[in-house]
């Protein structure tokens, strides 16, 4: 079946879901970026994009659904002029002294600059809004210098990232110390339906998700991030931002599509998450 996805989308899905007003913002070109535009009206999700040349790209899914295999076949975006970034940026700037929080997810065009995501959260910290970063490599670790107030990639990102393989909790640990040393405020890690890692200066919590079936799990990262920064925006604390987060993804797992999740399940999901301190 044909349909939207994409990081950035799954996390403004997600958070209209659980009653988050939420505002896209991205690239959008040709006839699929027209596509994309005229599916997101009919969604009732609001965006605002900046017009590029190259097409939108378009990833295909393939998810057997008797063997439990998921294939994901995906087209290299076209790199855009970084005047395209400026006007982005630009955009943004002008939004966040009136939003509760910026989430800044997934990666960017090819060649396109990764100090990007830095600049976004210099300007989040700046206006006082809530920043939280899903993102891996240069643009994880360029972004944690201006302190955002979380970040959270997967493990397999922490360790491409690092360009090490995390063996076990206490290496995981260490790489998490790392981030909240070059400026992180709070860091978090999914692995999949496992365990859930937090840590902030002070503190560290283990999170530990409830059992479910899983249909698909793609777009659970998202919202699982998109929960996080919705609390967070809230005045939570990181604990409970992650609870929350690991009630949207495991629940984002009982679906086909990505970011459909039900709100009456995330809800009876959200009692079940358990939270250690450690």
């Amino acid at each position: 079946m044909d349909g939207l996805g994409g990081k950035g989308l799954n996390v403004a899905r997600v958070l209209t879901v659980l009653g988050e007003p939420a505002l896209l913002l991205g690239f959008a070109g040709g006839r699929r970026g027209d596509w994309m535009k005229q599916e997101l009206q009919r969604e009732g999700i609001k965006f605002e994009f900046v017009e590029v040349s190259p097409e939108t790209r378009l990833c295909t899914t393939i998810i057997d659904q008797e063997r439990g295999t998921i294939t994901e076949l995906v087209e290299e975006s076209a790199q855009v002029p970084d005047s395209c970034y400026d006007e982005l940026f630009t955009r943004i700037q002008t939004l966040l002294p009136t939003a509760k929080a910026l989430l800044l997810s997934g990666t960017i065009t090819r060649e396109g600059p990764t100090d990007f995501y830095a600049r976004c959260v210099a300007g989040a910290r700046k206006a006082g809004t809530t920043c939280i970063v899903d993102a891996q490599g240069a643009l994880l670790t360029r972004a944690i210098e201006q302190g955002p107030d979380a970040v959270k990639p997967n493990k397999h990102e922490l360790e491409r990232t690092f360009g090490r393989e995390l063996r076990d909790m206490e290496d995981t640990w260490a790489a998490m110390n790392d981030l909240i040393a070059r400026g992180a405020r709070n860091v978090v890690i999914t692995n999949g339906p496992d365990q859930v890692l937090a840590c902030s200066p002070e503190q560290r919590w283990i999170i530990t998700p409830p059992q479910v079936k899983t249909v698909s799990p793609i777009g659970s990262g998202d919202s699982f991030a998109a929960a996080l920064g919705a609390w967070l925006a809230r005045g939570e604390s990181i604990g409970e931002a992650c609870r929350a987060g690991t009630a949207a993804g495991a629940a984002n797992a009982l679906t086909l599509t990505p970011g459909n999740l039900d709100h009456a399940r995330f809800e009876t999901l959200l009692a079940n998450v358990k939270i250690q301190k450690v």
